[in-house]
């Protein structure tokens, strides 16, 4: 099963070849339920070989985005569930490898704008998922539930574009509704 999902990656990456794309965004429902139910550690080397593998087949000017979310589906681990083990990926896979932010995917309270500044600190902000939550991914409009919010994010970003190492125009997706996303680029 895992041969034919990695395989299904390098497809995409195939396709990006021949549409011109320049980034493959990953985000993976992959977790578990319950305690002991399967190795942590393991699947985390798991993760590891395919993305590595995935990652070598890129072209010079194409990028690995890795997306992650706190819990849903999986509800006692989820493999990518915070910003630091998205970070750890992408830091041991290399430059072509960066982190999506998707605002809606944190537990309450957490200061995303840190993890902004950190990542981009970093050169490894990839890209946003702009949408609003109250309890869970529950995909509202942006500022929903902190209006406040976007502007300390954007504050981040706009002081991160100019210092060093020079940020790469990052991808964004506001959700507009459930089964559209509007697109838009910051630029470098």
């Amino acid at each position: 099963m895992r041969r034919k999902a990695v395989d299904h990656l390098l497809e995409c990456v195939d396709i990006m070849d021949a549409t011109g794309s320049k980034d493959l965004k990953l985000w993976f429902a992959d977790g578990t339920n319950y305690p002991g139910q399967d190795d942590i550690r393991a699947r985390q080397d798991r993760l590891a070989e395919g993305l590595a593998e995935v990652y070598e087949r890129l072209g010079d000017d194409q990028r690995m985005l890795l997306e992650y979310k706190l819990f849903e589906p999986a509800f006692y681990t989820t493999d990518v569930p915070d910003w630091g083990t998205a970070y750890a990926h992408c830091l041991k896979l290399g430059p072509k490898a960066q982190v999506v932010v998707d605002t809606g995917h944190h537990a309450p309270g957490t200061n995303i704008e840190f993890i902004v500044a950190t990542l981009l600190r970093e050169a490894k902000l990839g890209a946003f998922d702009f949408n609003s939550r109250f309890y869970a991914d529950d995909d509202l409009m942006v500022g929903a539930a902190d209006p406040f919010q976007l502007f300390r994010i954007m504050y981040e970003v706009i002081r991160g574009v100019g210092s060093p190492p020079r940020w790469r125009s990052c991808w964004i997706s506001a959700t507009t509704s459930r089964r559209r996303s509007r697109r838009s680029s910051v630029p470098s």
